[in-house]
C-alpha cells in the first residue's frame, strides 16, 4: 500500500494437498490475509532458522477473512527455493491468501 492512495492484495488458492507460498514485506509491515469461503484450519509454517520454533493455527470460518501480522524471523524460509518466503497449508479446500504490506 502507499499513504492515501487505495490499493489491491492478490490472493492466490492454498490448495489443501501442497499448500501456498506468499512473499512478505519486511517485519511490522506484513500483514498476512486469510479468506475463506469454507470453515477451515490454516497452518502458518514455522521458519527454518533459529527463531523458527512452531506453527502458527488459525481458524477460519466459513465465508469470512482473518487478518495476522506476523514477525518474518519465526516465519520465514531462510534457506532452498523458498527463501524469504512463508509456507502456509489448509485443512481443506477454500482458503485463499496473500500479503499486504504496510506503507513505512
Amino acid at each position: 500500500l502507499k499513504w492515501n492512495e487505495a490499493g489491491t492484495v492478490t490472493l492466490a488458492a492454498v490448495d489443501a494437498t501442497d499448500g501456498a507460498v506468499l512473499t512478505p514485506a519486511g517485519d511490522e509491515s506484513t500483514v498476512i490475509i486469510l479468506t475463506s469461503t469454507a470453515a477451515v484450519t490454516a497452518t502458518i509454517k514455522a521458519g527454518d532458522g533459529i527463531q523458527g520454533t512452531s506453527d502458527l493455527t488459525v481458524s477460519v470460518a466459513a465465508n469470512s477473512t482473518q487478518y495476522i501480522a506476523l514477525e518474518s524471523g519465526r516465519f520465514c524460509m531462510t534457506k532452498g527455493a523458498d527463501r524469504g518466503k512463508i509456507r502456509l497449508t489448509a485443512s481443506a479446500a477454500g482458503l485463499s491468501a496473500g500479503c499486504l504490506a504496510l506503507p513505512r
